[in-house]
Parts: C-alpha cells; sequence; structure tokens
C-alpha cells in the first residue's frame, strides 16, 4: 500500500513522495540497525527479545513524534524542503503502524518468553520472589566466590561457564534453555557459506564430515599451537 501510494503522489505531489522514499529509507536503515543485534555466533534468546521488544517500542515512540512533527530521529525527512501539510504525519504514521503490528504479531513467542530475573541479576533479585525450589540454589550461588568474580563480567559469562550445570543443576536446567539455543538462522547459514566454500573448486577433495573440516572451519575454539608443540619430544637425527 505504500509504495502505491507513492505512485499516486508522483504526479499529484512529486516532493512529497520523494520525501515518502526517504521515510521508507529512515526505517530500512533502523530494522538493517535490528538485523545486526540479533546476529552472531552468541546472540541468545535473551538478547532477541530485548532486541525485538525494543524495536517494537521505539516504533511507538517514532509515531508519537511523527504525528507531532518531531523529525530528529528521522534525518531524510529533516531535509525535507517543502513545508508538510497536517495530513503529511498522518500518513508517515499510518506506515509506522503497520510493522509495529506485524513485528507484535509474528514475535509473539519471542515477546511472550519469560525470562526470570534471577538470571541477569542473580545478586540483586529478592530471595523471596524467586520459585521456592531454586531459593538454595541461589544462596549457594550468591556465596560463590567464583560467580561473585564471573558475575562482574556479565551474567552470560556467569552461567555459561562450565562448572555451572554441576554446581546449580536446578537452575540450569531454566538457564540453559535460554542461553543454548541459537534463535536465528544466523549459525545454520554461516554452515552453508562454510560447507559451500570447502566444496569449491579448489577443495573439491575434501572430507568434510569424515576429516572435521566443517567443524574446524566453523568453531570459535582458537587452538594453542605452542602448548601443543611443547608437549612433543624433538626427534634428533639418528
Amino acid at each position: 500500500m505504500f509504495d502505491s501510494v507513492v505512485t499516486f503522489l508522483q504526479d499529484k505531489r512529486e516532493k512529497l513522495a520523494g520525501q515518502l522514499k526517504k521515510h521508507k529509507f529512515d526505517i530500512f536503515r533502523k530494522l538493517n540497525e535490528l538485523s545486526l543485534q540479533i546476529q552472531g555466533k552468541l546472540v541468545t534468546l535473551i538478547d532477541c527479545k530485548s532486541a525485538v521488544t525494543t524495536f517494537i517500542d521505539k516504533l511507538a515512540l517514532l509515531r508519537s513524534n511523527i504525528l507531532r512533527k518531531e523529525l530528529y530521529q528521522f534525518p531524510e525527512i529533516n531535509q525535507m524542503t517543502e513545508t508538510p501539510t497536517d495530513e503529511d504525519p498522518l500518513l508517515y504514521g499510518a506506515h509506522l503502524q503497520q510493522p509495529k503490528e506485524n513485528f507484535t504479531s509474528r514475535f509473539q513467542d519471542l515477546i511472550e518468553l519469560d525470562v526470570p530475573a534471577w538470571i541477569a541479576d542473580p545478586f540483586g533479585v529478592v530471595l523471596e520472589d524467586v520459585d521456592v525450589k531454586l531459593q538454595e540454589e541461589l544462596v549457594e550461588l550468591r556465596n560463590n566466590e567464583d560467580c561473585k568474580v564471573r558475575i562482574k563480567t556479565g551474567f552470560k559469562n556467569l552461567w555459561q561457564n562450565h562448572s555451572m550445570a554441576g554446581l546449580f543443576s536446578t537452575m540450569w536446567e531454566i538457564v540453559h534453555k535460554l542461553l543454548l539455543t541459537f534463535p536465528t538462522s544466523y549459525l545454520v547459514e554461516t554452515g552453508f557459506s562454510a560447507a559451500t566454500f570447502l566444496h569449491s573448486d579448489k577443495r573439491n577433495r575434501l572430507d568434510m564430515v569424515n576429516r572435521g573440516d566443517l567443524r574446524l572451519y566453523l568453531t570459535l575454539l582458537t587452538p594453542r599451537v605452542k602448548e601443543l608443540v611443547s608437549k612433543h619430544q624433538p626427534q634428533g637425527s639418528h
């Protein structure tokens, strides 16, 4: 519908039609920013929920501002030379309402995802507000010296430590579903790109599965070459 309005205005108000296109560019720029936020190997469901709900709230804010002719967040429209009429903000606002409704509907499951407060703030949450089944483990976590140090670099660094599953198994059953599940197709797309590269004409003899080429290409681990070399005894000539 937006494209139809622009086409209609080409003959009626050419300058406004051009500004509507610029308005579209402003929105796409913000969509690209959202897309970058939810891509990456370490992005979690919690990250995605935060990014999506923030974007939806921003759309509501932008619509409110543009209806009041506050154009600071729209640099392309803000440069328009033609004085907008009273109807112009209504047209812009209508264009912002649709993506807000679409995002709310499409990501309803993500919006309603329950993220317990103790995951992000285990040391600050009120103990009595936590499920009684988790309270004892939470007390143990708060008195664990290693946990006190790791939380300073972020709650994900705390929970993704290999020792957490054994030390706090009940809480870990809840946490790992939110932190270890990859919520977008980014990792799948990365895998397909890697497979395409490894099967290129120059490397078509590699057996990706049996030799582990694909796993090596995609891993986040950095090989400790010096340590590996130090463990091998040099063989002198005989």
